[in-house]
């Protein structure tokens, strides 16, 4: 009898402990971080391990700005193509003299791209600053002469039908 209950004791707290992990798994509050065109992302000012995600849902230019002067902006992005692209979820401005920089690290997120397609945007004017087929791999840009009163973003497409790139990249002074 001892056994039995020992047995059903032990069993019955299990199954609440597991019921516990399981509520407290559900019940994690929401990200505190703004959503733009269904994208996460963490807001200047504040620091993350992980780079921030760009997703396929960022199909059309930002409408929020980065500070590049208190961080880097710092993301990532995957599946992108070329019939949709995918932009920076925030635009930026660049220093008083100008320029800025970026470093990305591409790579083929599925069908067979060697290279990809890279454009600056003049989020002012609207306007294309700069476009280039770029090699797939670690690649380091920096755009300069650039309006220090206008704001800039940056897109990426895969080059070629049925090619898909990922990759991260930094954008800073």
């Amino acid at each position: 009898m001892k056994r039995s209950f020992l047995g059903a004791y032990t069993m019955t707290t299990m199954l609440l402990a597991g019921y516990s992990t399981v509520f407290a798994a559900t019940t994690s509050g929401p990200s505190t971080a703004p959503v733009l065109n269904g994208v996460s992302t963490t807001p200047p000012g504040e620091t993350s391990s992980m780079p921030i995600a760009i997703t396929p849902f960022a199909t059309t230019p930002p409408d929020m700005y980065w500070n590049l002067s208190a961080d880097p902006y710092n993301g990532s992005f995957q599946d992108v193509s070329n019939a949709t692209g995918i932009y920076t979820n925030y635009y930026f401005s660049p220093n008083a003299a100008g320029e800025i920089s970026m470093n990305d690290d591409v790579i083929s997120d599925g069908g067979s791209p060697t290279n990809y397609n890279l454009y600056l945007w003049d989020y002012t004017t609207g306007q294309e600053i700069y476009g280039a087929t770029i090699p797939l791999g670690s690649n380091s840009f920096e755009w300069t002469g650039l309006n220090p009163n206008d704001f800039y973003y940056i897109e990426w497409k895969a080059n070629g039908n049925y090619n898909y790139i990922g990759g991260t990249f930094s954008v800073h002074y």
